[in-house]
Parts: C-alpha cells; sequence; structure tokens
C-alpha cells in the first residue's frame, strides 16, 4: 500500500475503526463513496452538520468518505516515462476484474466498444483533468433532463464557481498552441482551476497554490502545487469540518436492512486483502459518488437487494462526443510538449508549454451535422516520445491511405523535435446520442464484476455523425492551416473502439423510474413511478442523462451543489451554520522535484553476414563478424543528422578458394570445420544508418536509403588474396526503398549487403541467421539501461521506426494478394545486388538441408522421398516409414522439413513420432529454405502464403492421403 498523507488514512485504518465499532448499530452517519467532484462537494457540504433524531435530539454528524484510490500530494505525481507504468490500473472486457497497479493513477477501462480513462485517487479525476471549468450551452438543458432542473441551477453553478475560483490564463501568458487555434476561428479562453498569476494564492478552503510554471504536466498530475484539484477545495473544506477520510477502500454493493444501509467493501491493493472475512460499513444515509462506472457497477451489483426495477439502469451512457485530432506540420512552432530531461519547477524554456488546455473554439450546428468545442492541447513531458511515435505513425498510415501527403522530411519515418515542434493536438466534445449501454462484465476471482460499455446501432450512428462532421470542419479550415495535416475524424474510426475520459450516464437523472434510474437529486427510483430511496443518492457523472459537449465537471459539481439542501433534510441533517468554525489544516507535504537527466538506453549491434564473394578471379565463402560500439538510444540516435555507428570490433575470414561454380551456401558450409583454414582480416570502420540516397532525377523525390558500411583493411593474414591489403577500403551497401521494388522485399534489402574492395563490387553477403540461432542471441542487445521501462520504449522507438518503412511493402502485399496490383517484373533480388545472373545451384543440390537421417543411429530409419519438387508441384514429401497412423509434418515460415528431423536435436520431433509406431511424413513447401529450386526461379519472390496454403498443402495431403490408402492422417504444423 502507499503512504497516506495530509488529508487521508489508510484503509487499514478504517478497519481498526470498524473493530472497535463492531457492536454499534452505525459506523456513521454519512459515507460518502468516492471523492471526484460529486462526492467532494457532499463531504464538503455535510460534514459539520448536524444529525436530528426522531426524539429531536442532536449529535454531531459522523462524515466518511472512502476512495478507492491513494492521496497524491504534489511531488509524488509521475513525470518521466519510466514513472508512467507504476502508476496505470487497468481492465479488459471479458478478463475479470483490474490489472496492473491496484491503486495507480490512471485507471484505464478497455472495452470492446468503448474504452475510457478515469482517476483514481483522492480527488478522483480533478487529479489528471486540465482543470477546465465551463457551463455547458442553453440547449444542453432541454429533455431529456427532468422539468425542473433549471430552477435554482444557476445558484449552484454560482457557488460551485466560487470554491473552484476559475481563472483564464493571463494575456501575457497566451501559449503557441492557442494562437494556432485562433488561426482556424475565434478561440475563447477557458476557465482553469490553475493559479496562471505570478504568485502565490490561497483556495477557499485556505491551501496555498503556488504559481504555475507552464509546464505543461497537468495531466499527470501537478508537481508544482499549482493546480487546485479538489484536494486543495472542497476536500480540504470537508476535512476542516471533521469529514474523516480513507484511502484504498473499493465499495463493492450496498444493502438497506431496517433503516441502515450496510455496504460491503475490501482493500483496493490486492496484497492487503489478507483473510476473505466480511468488511462491512454500517451508514445512517449513503452518497454515492463514484463516476460513471464505479457508480453503475455498484448500483447494478446490488440491484436486487435494492429492489430496483426501473428499466433505465444502465442506459444513456455517453463519452461526450470525445476524441482528439492531432495537426502535423504547421509553418510556425506550437510546443506542445516539453522536454522531459528538463525541471518543471525551473521555468525552463524547453518546458513552457503553457497549462493542459487554454482555449477553446465553438463550431455551430449546420445543415444535419451537429456543432462541437475544440480546445486546445499540451501533453505532458512524460508522454513526449509517445506523441512523436503515434503522429508519425499515424500519418504515415494516412498517407499510405491517400487520406494526408506524405512527409517532405529528409527520413519520413523518423520522430524528429521539429516535428514535435510543430504539431498540435486537440480535444473535440459533442454530442454522441447517449445511446450507450452499461452492463456487468466478467467477474474477477473474488466474484466481483465491473462495468463494461457497449454502444447500440443508434450511438454509433451518432458517434459517426459527429466524426462526419469533425472532418468537415478540418476540409473547411484546411487554406487556414497552411499545409498543415489533420490526423483524425472518422479515419480512426475503423481502428479503435471509441475512447473518453468524459464518462456520462448510467443512472440517468428522469422524472420517474420507467425513464430513468434517479431522480433531479439523485435518489434512487425503486421501481417505475417516482418513489425513491431516501437516504440514498447518487451524485456524479452517472446521473447525466446526455453528452454535455463540454468538460462536465463543473456542472456535475453544480448538480451535486443544487442537491444537496434537499437531500440534507431527508438524510436527517441540519447544514452547518454559515459561522462554523473549522479545524486548521496540517502543513500541506510539498516534495518538488528536481529531474536528473537519467541517460538513455544504449544498444550493441553485433552482425555476422557470410555469402560468397569473388577475389583474384577465384570463388571464396566470405564471413563478416561485425560489432558496433554502443549506439545511445534509438529514439536519440534516428534523430540525428548523420546516423554514424563506430564499430569497436570487425573481422572478414575467406575460406577457399572454391573451384567455380562449386562454392557453398549458408545451409551446406559449416566454417567451424575448416576454422583453422580460414584466412583473416582485420577491419576497423564504421556504420552510417539509413543516409539519403541522391534521388535520381535532380530536384526528384528520394526513392531510397542506404545503410552504408565503410571499413579499412588494418592487417590481412597470410594467404588473403589481392586487393585485400593493409589500407584497402571495404564498402558494403544495403539499399532500402521507401517503396517496394519488383522482385524484392523488405527483408532482403535490410539483411543482404553488396561488398565491394576498392570500389570493385567482389560479391554480396548477408545476414547469417544461423549465428544468431547458434548465440541465443538477438542482432542487437540491451547494453545498459537506467530502467526497464525507457528500455522498452526505446526498443519500442526502433520497431515503429521499421514498421512505418515497413507499412507501403504490406500495402503493396496485401493487394497484390487481393490482385489489384502488377506482377513485379525482372529478375531475383540476387540480379539487382550483383549485376549477375541468377546464381548457380549449390552442387549438392541442396541434399544439405533437405530432411535426412534422424539420428546417428545406423538403426535409425532411412528417408524415403516420395514425392519431389517438380514446377508444376513445387513441394518435397519424404517419409519414414512405419506400421501406425500417418502423421504429415508441416515446418513453418522461413524454416525447412528438417526442421523436425535434424540429428543434432536428440528426440526431435520426426523420431519421437516415428519411435511411437507413427507413418511420418515431412513436407517440405514451395517456400522451404530447402527448396533451392524454387528460390532460383525468376518468380520466386511473388510466392504468397495463400498459395502455399491453397495449393501445396491440400495436394501434398492428398498424396499422403492415397498413398496410405484413405486411412486417417494426423498433421502436425508450425
Amino acid at each position: 500500500m502507499r503512504a497516506h498523507a495530509w488529508l487521508s488514512q489508510g484503509a487499514e485504518v478504517l478497519e481498526q475503526q470498524l473493530v472497535a465499532l463492531k457492536d454499534a448499530p452505525l459506523h456513521c452517519d454519512l459515507l460518502v463513496v468516492g471523492s471526484g467532484y460529486g462526492g467532494a462537494v457532499a463531504a464538503a457540504r455535510l460534514a459539520g452538520s448536524t444529525v436530528i433524531g426522531g426524539d429531536g435530539s442532536e449529535a454531531a454528524a459522523r462524515v466518511w468518505v472512502v476512495e478507492r484510490g491513494a492521496e497524491y500530494p504534489p511531488g509524488q505525481f509521475p513525470s518521466r516515462f519510466a514513472d508512467l507504468p507504476g502508476e496505470i490500473r487497468f481492465s479488459c472486457a471479458g478478463r475479470g476484474g483490474a490489472r496492473g497497479v491496484d491503486e495507480g493513477l490512471f485507471d484505464f477501462r478497455l472495452g470492446p466498444d468503448v474504452s475510457a480513462l478515469v482517476g483514481n485517487g483522492l480527488g478522483g479525476g480533478s487529479l489528471i483533468n486540465a482543470g477546465v471549468m465551463l457551463r455547458p450551452d442553453e440547449a444542453v438543458w432541454a429533455a431529456p433532463w427532468p422539468a425542473g432542473i433549471r430552477q435554482g441551477l444557476a445558484e449552484a453553478y454560482g457557488r460551485a464557481e466560487a470554491m473552484l475560483a476559475p481563472q483564464t490564463v493571463q494575456a501575457g501568458q497566451i501559449t503557441a498552441k492557442y494562437h494556432v487555434l485562433g488561426t482556424l476561428g475565434a478561440a475563447q479562453p477557458v476557465g482553469l482551476t490553475l493559479n496562471t498569476g505570478a504568485r502565490t494564492q490561497t483556495t477557499a478552503a485556505g491551501v496555498d497554490l503556488a504559481a504555475c510554471t507552464r509546464c505543461g504536466d497537468c495531466c499527470t498530475g501537478c508537481n508544482i502545487g499549482a493546480k487546485a484539484s479538489l484536494d486543495t477545495s472542497y476536500l480540504a473544506l470537508a476535512y476542516r469540518h471533521g469529514a474523516q477520510m480513507f484511502c484504498g477502500v473499493e465499495v463493492l454493493r450496498l444493502e438497506p436492512r431496517a433503516g441502515v444501509w450496510h455496504v460491503d467493501w475490501r482493500y483496493t491493493a490486492r496484497s492487503t486483502r489478507r483473510v476473505q472475512c466480511a468488511r462491512e460499513i454500517r451508514a445512517r444515509c449513503v452518497v454515492l459518488a463514484a463516476g460513471t462506472l464505479g457508480s453503475t457497477a455498484i448500483v447494478l451489483r446490488s440491484r436486487k437487494a435494492l429492489g430496483l426495477a426501473s428499466p433505465a439502469l444502465g442506459t444513456r451512457f455517453s463519452g461526450n462526443g470525445d476524441r482528439l485530432v492531432a495537426l502535423v506540420g504547421h509553418r510556425q512552432p506550437a510546443g506542445i510538449v516539453g522536454d522531459p530531461e528538463s525541471d518543471p519547477a525551473a521555468r525552463h524554456p524547453d518546458r513552457a508549454v503553457g497549462p493542459a488546455i487554454t482555449g477553446m473554439l465553438q463550431v455551430p450546428a449546420q445543415d444535419d451535422r451537429p456543432g462541437f468545442t475544440l480546445q486546445d492541447f499540451a501533453v505532458p513531458a512524460a508522454l513526449r516520445q509517445v506523441l512523436g511515435e503515434s503522429t508519425a505513425s499515424l500519418h504515415a498510415l494516412l498517407a499510405l491511405l491517400g487520406q494526408a501527403p506524405a512527409s517532405e522530411a529528409d527520413d519520413p519515418f523518423v520522430v524528429s523535435d521539429a516535428a514535435l515542434a510543430r504539431t498540435t493536438l486537440y480535444g473535440v466534445m459533442g454530442d454522441d446520442g447517449a445511446a450507450g449501454e452499461i452492463a456487468l462484465d466478467a467477474p474477477d476471482a473474488e466474484g466481483v464484476a465491473d462495468a463494461v460499455v457497449r454502444w447500440s446501432a443508434g450511438a454509433r450512428a451518432a458517434h459517426e455523425r459527429l466524426g462526419a462532421a469533425v472532418d468537415a470542419a478540418w476540409s473547411s479550415w484546411q487554406p487556414k492551416l497552411g499545409g498543415a495535416v489533420p490526423l483524425a475524424g472518422s479515419a480512426l474510426d475503423a481502428f479503435a473502439p471509441t475512447f473518453t475520459v468524459h464518462p456520462l450516464g448510467g443512472l440517468p437523472m428522469a422524472e420517474r423510474g420507467d425513464q430513468g434510474a434517479v431522480n433531479e437529486y439523485g435518489q434512487l427510483f425503486r421501481g417505475t413511478g417516482t418513489e425513491v430511496h431516501p437516504t440514498l443518492a447518487v451524485l456524479d457523472g452517472s446521473i447525466v442523462p446526455r453528452a454535455l459537449g463540454i468538460n462536465p465537471a463543473l456542472t456535475i459539481a453544480a448538480l451535486a451543489e443544487r442537491a444537496l439542501p434537499r437531500l440534507a433534510p431527508q438524510f436527517g441533517l441540519r447544514l452547518r451554520a454559515d459561522d462554523a468554525q473549522p479545524v486548521s489544516l496540517p502543513p500541506r507535504p510539498l516534495a518538488r522535484r528536481c529531474e536528473i537527466a537519467s541517460g538513455a538506453p544504449s544498444w550493441i549491434l553485433r552482425e555476422q553476414l557470410v555469402g560468397c564473394v569473388r577475389l583474384a578471379g577465384q570463388d571464396w565463402w566470405a564471413l563478416l563478424e561485425l560489432e558496433a560500439e554502443p549506439l545511445p538510444g534509438f529514439a536519440f540516435g534516428l534523430q540525428a543528422t548523420r546516423r554514424v555507428l563506430p564499430l569497436r570490433r570487425a573481422t572478414l575470414r575467406l575460406h577457399g578458394p572454391w573451384p567455380d561454380g562449386q562454392a557453398p551456401d549458408e545451409f551446406a558450409f559449416d566454417p567451424e570445420l575448416t576454422a583453422a583454414a580460414a584466412r583473416s582480416v582485420g577491419l576497423a570502420g564504421s556504420v552510417l544508418l539509413f543516409e539519403p540516397a541522391p534521388p535520381a532525377q535532380p530536384g526528384g523525390a528520394i526513392e531510397c536509403d542506404r545503410i552504408v558500411y565503410r571499413l579499412v583493411v588494418l592487417a590481412a593474414g597470410d594467404g588473403v588474396p589481392a586487393p585485400l591489403r593493409a589500407g584497402c577500403r571495404l564498402e558494403g551497401v544495403k539499399t532500402v526503398h521507401r517503396a517496394p521494388q519488383a522482385g524484392q522485399n523488405l527483408w532482403r534489402e535490410l539483411s543482404a549487403m553488396t561488398l565491394a574492395a576498392d570500389g570493385t563490387v567482389i560479391g554480396t553477403v548477408a545476414l547469417d541467421l544461423g549465428d544468431l540461432a547458434d548465440r541465443g542471441e538477438a542482432l542487437i542487445r540491451l547494453a545498459a539501461s537506467p530502467n526497464q521501462p525507457d528500455a522498452l520504449a526505446d526498443l519500442g522507438a526502433a520497431a515503429l521506426y521499421l514498421l512505418r518503412r515497413a507499412l507501403p511493402w504490406i500495402a503493396a502485399e496485401a493487394l497484390k494478394q487481393d490482385g489489384e496490383a502488377p506482377a513485379p517484373a525482372g529478375g531475383g533480388a540476387d540480379d539487382r545486388l550483383t549485376g549477375a545472373g541468377p546464381s548457380p545451384a549449390p552442387a549438392d543440390g541442396g541434399a544439405g538441408r533437405w530432411p535426412g537421417v534422424l539420428s546417428s543411429d545406423p538403426k535409425a530409419p532411412q528417408p524415403v522421398v516420395e514425392h519431389a519438387e517438380s514446377d508444376e508441384e513445387p513441394w518435397r514429401l519424404t517419409r519414414y516409414r512405419a506400421s501406425g497412423r500417418a502423421v504429415l509434418l508441416i515446418h513453418g515460415l522461413g524454416m525447412s522439413g528438417a526442421s523436425c528431423t535434424h540429428p543434432a536435436i536428440p528426440g526431435n520431433l520426426a523420431l519421437t513420432l516415428h519411435d511411437a509406431g507413427r507413418d511420418v511424413w515431412v513436407l517440405d513447401l514451395r517456400s522451404s529454405i530447402a527448396n533451392e529450386t524454387w528460390r532460383r526461379r525468376p518468380d520466386a519472390t511473388d510466392t504468397t502464403v495463400e498459395e502455399v496454403a491453397t495449393s501445396d498443402i491440400p495436394a501434398a495431403l492428398g498424396h499422403v492421403f492415397q498413398a496410405t490408402g484413405g486411412r486417417r492422417v494426423d498433421v502436425v504444423a508450425h
């Protein structure tokens, strides 16, 4: 469990108090479940109130607040990417319960139709939102709200605004991103619960707020102490008037018995759920404020005990029309994300991005298109690399789909600081129809089910209409964008579920139980009429029956402010007097963080390449071993103008010479057997990674990049042929095209290299996959890292870079398989790499790679080729005869049938099955690495997985079936 400080205590203290009060009929008078905007208002307004007994007696009300998450004083929020994994809690629909860090700050709810992010801590969403406080448009208050909802609403908004005290960014601090927003239309500043001034300010609850440093980290938590989250306002006021707060408490269900609410709970942290004894809080009154998903789940789990009959339970869910739009390629820098290596408290220029949201643009409805609200976003510095990788990958995908122009950067696949500086991010909110439905998901190991959201057909249609309206607006703004490209809108709807940070509904407000789940004061309807549970109320986003089209925090607080004066008498409470004297607050913990650069992960590239080279008129088998100096981080290294990687070790070993046409290949040659005969050449040099090649035509587009190995001979051993002498310059070149080429594939371009000595091509070498398998190491391995999350993120940066390069190739292959692309022309890869014709087949015809004897035992079964490959049927069947039922073994891609039969593997699969009496058949597909005849065909690179699956496998299976007399054939496939 986390340490709890300042306002709250841990769940273990709650348990101790319950033990002490085990014989008491009531543990508390009011239990508030959750500490978001509704719960905080309830705690603040009802703390210090008086309980009026049935006999007229009076007593101070005991107000308890239970929160599932932890308390976060400033300085304890994550500020780097490496901090984030320790703050993530998530649940996946159908998987039964939450995973990750139980008390993590960020609670992700991942579903098939809708995913959501909600805050998990004392203060709820106020800890990680942008603190925007806005009233919705007046038109929002039409149906389906209860008819009397406007009565007292303006005054309630006023009370909430007085307590939260939103401020706008001052004129001298207008951010670059706000100016960019202003180019689209009449932008307006928004009210923020943030100290935007230059001096310390004090909240209505008496908490000092530091001046904002404009670091942009509002949405990962304010470590400066400048953000007026709920713990500095309503919750601090509740504490001052006697409310007790307990963190790490998860409420499961509740039930009324004889006028007392029995509320079941458990520790949030699974590690502290010791004995599975009943944990129960007995309360006179309950306010549910656990958020849209939390409160709805509690009510649905308690539905039978509460005797609820409303058909509206779980209905009218809305994601508030949330969606994100990224805009890349601005002419002027927008600066929406800071440098995570700079100190957010130091007002460093690299962190001066401003509050998370500073302005908004309201787009009115037009014709049949709904209106929406657009707000500028700043991204926390901890997510800088995530933003860059996301926008770069999305831009590459949409460019491939023809929905965005290709990047004009020298390397369009890399994430650069310059590109990030010219990127903006916008949040969209609008009317999504509120037609989603919340139900209970699969239960966890303790039988507790969380909420899951699904869209109805109507909800999908409304969401699509809103997406179309956003797309239309961006199209109309195109002349104002100065070449910038929007990345979002309906183009993304097919790729991912709706994602929202403003979930609403599930227990919608209405006039009667047949129309909604609660009345206008949040009291749950018992049935389909107007009868309610008088001492139970829901006060959070779940009672909002429609999308607000604006940030909902202020409205949720106002609805609570409006309800509580009406609820208090029904709860048997008299509100405290205005002149009630609160207790003093203890000093607020504030551990400002001074960030120190942690250093990037470093990686070591070790590459062994093999192939045939021609030196002094003779063929030699070459083995080139290279090991680079540590690379200081992929994310950093890829941004360099010249990506030069020095080599700390380089050796060329030559075996031969071999008679013309009889040089082996990587499958038939074992360099260890002839190590003593190798001629060694010591080398030094460097590797230049992905250098843009000059365009074919002056001023034309760059078509390919080169990976250039620049080597010089330091010393040559005895018998090394000319021209490999000291001072000779070797250059290896891998040419990597940005778009697919006829007869080529990206893997071969990345792994095969043309090798030249003093400017003359001597042959081709390719990555030795067998060496990687023998060593059990990856091509690139981690040398050092400050932490695991940074290492994974850096490795992800490299993987996404390569994925962006691969996208055009993947698309071309998909189109080719669908018959929409012409077949590649020209020869195979070896033609282009060496300038020669097809390579001669090895002298053994590939015999060293076909399935052979299964072990060194002379009694081992001998292989019989039952079907040899041909042009018409390019597959081979090898049989190991036995009397049992036939079994067909099929290798995987990039392998051969020998993977099932190799004698170096004790008890290999074929031998094991044969020893068990099975009649073993081994299939080598046309894609087998042993199938040299097929590999040398000019059209070999056109082979698709579909052709193998629909031609080779059925034909081979039919052959086995017929040869074994039509008996059952088992299949084992990789």
